[in-house]
């Protein structure tokens, strides 16, 4: 009887031997197919081979063109759903604009929009053909309301819509302002993208376009350039981390950082053309990145040491066009920094 029981334990380990090693075999190039499609990713990174939805050529709308996918139009991924609380389309009225700043800002940030327009903005006005814009999204709070409808009425340069003012909704606010641009304000012959924590130089702003060469200017999209960043994917609980399920990709393609932005409004109307057909991410510089690589728009890192991307070289700023000073700046401390700094000579040294 034992006997006969050892056999057949011994028979099922035999029958079970070629199902296991099968199931090792699977695994085993289940692994390598990952392996390979992680080095195809890397390869992508390394090679700029980008297949982020939708997988469509969109250089043709770079010359006015229609899109069309195998001779049918392409509907549209992205639909704008808001409205405009506030829109100051009136401050676009004139036949030329030179240099038109849209600047996002929450919707508490008084005070630092009060700061800009006390600062760099009130040199920006003085500069002709210079419009100022604050962009703004829906606040849930009755009295920042308020105040914001007062702040409108007088000064005539609050760019607010419909969707809740929120972090995550910086793609829709950057979508919104594109939109807003190539609608209304389109008679800009350049265009300053940037936050209400980046204290600008505008005299080095003014430089800059009057540098930038003809060739150049029609796929302008300038600022801190971030090469081969990779998705965050450590933390839930961290804003900046990322699923699988929203970036299947080993990184990013190259983008401007979201600080600030130097273009001009024959490209935002490219852009405008094309963010329909471009799936919206989550951050904002990313996903214009991912529009800008879509369109056949060469960003270059040649400006990154003109920007000042993290507030440490503040004392160096008449040499820079801008710098970044973080979300956590009040307005009296704005301008304390830019009066400190804003009209000291530019010295440049070399390491």
């Amino acid at each position: 009887m034992r006997l006969a029981k050892l056999k057949s334990l011994v028979l099922r380990r035999v029958l079970l031997l070629p199902a296991i090693v099968y199931l090792f075999i699977m695994i085993s190039s289940l692994q390598k197919t990952q392996k390979l499609q992680i080095n195809t990713l890397q390869s992508w990174c390394d090679n700029l081979r980008y297949e982020y939805p939708l997988n469509i050529d969109l250089e043709i709308l770079r010359f006015g063109l229609p899109l069309v996918s195998m001779y049918n139009y392409v509907d549209h991924i992205n639909t704008w759903e808001f409205e405009y609380i506030h829109n100051p389309k009136e401050a676009c009225q004139s036949n030329w604009i030179e240099i038109l700043f849209v600047i996002k800002s929450s919707s508490g940030n008084t005070n630092r929009r009060e700061a800009i327009r006390k600062t760099w903005g009130r040199e920006a006005l003085n500069y002709g053909g210079s419009k100022i814009i604050f962009s703004l999204g829906q606040t849930e709070n009755f009295e920042q309301q308020s105040e914001i409808e007062e702040e409108a009425g007088i000064y005539k340069d609050i760019l607010q819509s419909s969707f809740l003012d929120t972090y995550r909704n910086l793609t829709l606010k950057t979508m919104h302002n594109i939109r807003w641009i190539s609608e209304f304000c389109s008679t800009a012959k350049h265009v300053v993208m940037l936050d209400d924590d980046v204290i600008l130089n505008m005299k080095n702003v003014v430089k800059f376009f009057s540098d930038v060469k003809p060739f150049e200017r029609k796929q302008l999209f300038a600022g801190y350039v971030a090469t081969k960043s990779k998705p965050s994917r450590e933390n839930k609980n961290n804003k900046f981390d990322v699923s699988y399920e929203e970036y299947p990709f080993t990184c990013y393609p190259d983008y401007v950082s979201g600080p600030l932005i130097l273009t001009t409004s024959k490209v935002i109307q490219m852009f405008d053309a094309a963010i329909p057909y471009v799936k919206r991410f989550v951050f904002e510089d990313v996903y214009l990145g991912m529009v800008a690589q879509k369109l056949g728009i060469q960003l270059t890192e040649k400006y990154n040491h003109r920007f000042d991307f993290d507030g440490t070289r503040i004392e160096n700023f008449t040499c820079m066009i801008s710098s970044h000073q973080g979300v956590n700046i009040t307005g009296d401390i704005y301008q304390e920094i830019y009066e400190k700094y804003a009209h000291r000579t530019c010295v440049i040294t070399t390491a």
